[in-house]
């Protein structure tokens, strides 16, 4: 499935298709077995415009819960994409170096595997499309209906390979015909759509520009938006708002520049549109997400538009809230390893009460302790009956997880403070790095500001004598 051109898909628009209105987001449950030399990248698309990258590594049978809104696409490892339209539970594994994907819900199965035969067909055309538009600049310049006529030529063909393809599922006429209409129409509006991004740059010299995107805005409103087509009318949506306001709304970061950005919506896009709805609604949403302070009458009158808007029913707590963050919990222990299982401090210090054992708190932002890392590794060179335990004073778990994924860190003597668990020994550790030296079979730690070879030579051969 070419990501360049279906990025993820939706439910359909309340109001338009008379589909039953989804009270609640569905759940989504993803269970990753990945290992060290087979690992997992799995990123997940956001409607309105955000999104997160996990990575997974020695994480046998980890469980992620998601609030998706459906037809949210996962990706997974860059090369396979699934859509998810309903609760579900789905199994990541990677095998022999193939990812595969296993899941409970059958209809899901159904609709991806359809979807994935329409774009393998349609595959073969993709790359002649591109080099002959590339070759023929000019000619989409002077005919703004050149694209289009030229990728019909191949269109009654795919057209009934599609209708021979659909009959061999049991969906229903509903199901059918909101489908057909998103591979045959709606992926037509977004290839062509693709196609003249090549061309932008001129088009935008000449001044035509503006006058191209009217004409995709207004096809864009007289669009169907199915279930299936929803998410890729949103995000051409979000390009043509990005070419036309030089900016996209993910990148505003003050009360002044969504003001600015408000007044640009209101100039390019009819009220009441559905190209206006989506945009008021992901702006919306953006500035409540970020925490952005808005003056009251900014406030007030962004509010009433999204209320308005016919995307405001995935305006709820399942959406504004990050998503993609593993949070502290006081529930939990006072550390979590790489697979975001909490555990014991001081279990698992009492596990090396007869061997020698140095901890290193540290922390990823912490130059530092970046700086002494090498030092420490080499100090397992230099003493092999050393043990080592790396304690992160990290607050994210997936910014911790990414810098050790990248630096092929992940072990299992990593572990990072649950800073939702306020324990008696991380009140100690004001600094960093900080350094540990177990001294006896009970839970006596010398800790220190810096460490080198003299001060393990005289520790080692202390904690020899005693055992």
């Amino acid at each position: 499935m070419a990501n360049t051109i279906l990025p993820f898909c939706l439910l359909s628009v309340l109001g338009i298709m008379g589909c039953k209105t989804r009270s609640k987001l569905p759940v989504i449950q993803v269970q990753v077995n990945a290992s060290f030399q087979q690992p997992v990248q799995m990123s997940v698309c956001d409607f309105f415009s955000n999104g997160c990258a996990l990575d997974y590594i020695d994480t046998a049978g980890v469980k992620k819960v998601f609030h998706v809104i459906p037809g949210q696409l996962f990706s997974i490892n860059k090369d396979t994409n699934w859509f998810l339209f309903d609760t579900d539970t789905i199994t990541i594994y990677n095998r022999n170096g193939y990812t595969y994907i296993n899941t409970q819900n059958n209809e899901n199965k159904k609709y991806n595997e359809f979807l994935n035969r329409c774009f393998e067909m349609k595959a073969s055309f993709n790359n002649s499309y591109t080099i002959y538009f590339l070759q023929h600049q000019d000619s989409i310049i002077a005919n703004e209906n050149f694209i289009a006529q030229h990728l019909s030529k191949n269109d009654s063909f795919y057209r009934k390979n599609v209708n021979q393809l659909i009959n061999n599922y049991d969906f229903n006429q509903k199901i059918k015909d909101d489908l057909l209409h998103y591979i045959l129409e709606t992926q037509k509006l977004i290839d062509e759509y693709y196609y003249l991004t090549e061309s932008m740059p001129i088009l935008d010299s000449l001044g035509l520009l503006n006058n191209r995107l009217n004409d995709y805005i207004n096809q864009i409103n007289r669009q169907k938006i199915s279930i299936f087509s929803q998410g890729d009318i949103a995000l051409l949506i979000s390009n043509i708002a990005k070419q036309l306001t030089k900016t996209s709304i993910i990148k505003l970061k003050t009360d002044y520049s969504i003001r600015i950005y408000f007044d640009d919506i209101q100039h390019y896009f009819n009220k009441q549109s559905i190209c206006y709805d989506y945009l008021v609604a992901s702006l919306y949403v953006h500035a409540q997400r970020k925490k952005i302070k808005l003056n009251g009458t900014l406030y007030r009158t962004l509010k009433r538009e999204a209320v308005k808007s016919i995307f405001f029913k995935y305006i709820d707590k399942s959406t504004l809230a990050e998503t993609d963050k593993l949070k502290d919990s006081p529930k939990n222990k006072n550390l979590y390893d790489i697979q975001f299982h909490s555990q014991d401090f001081s279990e698992i210090v009492s596990q090396y009460s007869d061997k020698p054992l140095l901890i290193y708190f540290w922390a990823t932002w912490c130059l530092p302790c970046l700086k002494s890392l090498p030092e420490i590794v080499d100090l397992k060179k230099k003493y092999p009956d050393l043990n080592i335990l790396f304690v992160s004073i990290d607050k994210s778990q997936d910014n911790w997880q990414s810098f050790l994924f990248e630096r092929n860190m992940f072990a299992s003597n990593q572990f990072r403070r649950n800073f939702a668990n306020q324990d008696t020994i991380f009140k100690k550790i004001l600094t960093i790095p900080k350094y540990g030296l177990l001294l006896n079979e009970g839970f006596d730690l010398n800790l220190l500001d810096e460490i080198n070879d003299s001060t393990m030579h005289r520790y080692l051969t202390k904690i020899k004598s005693k055992f």
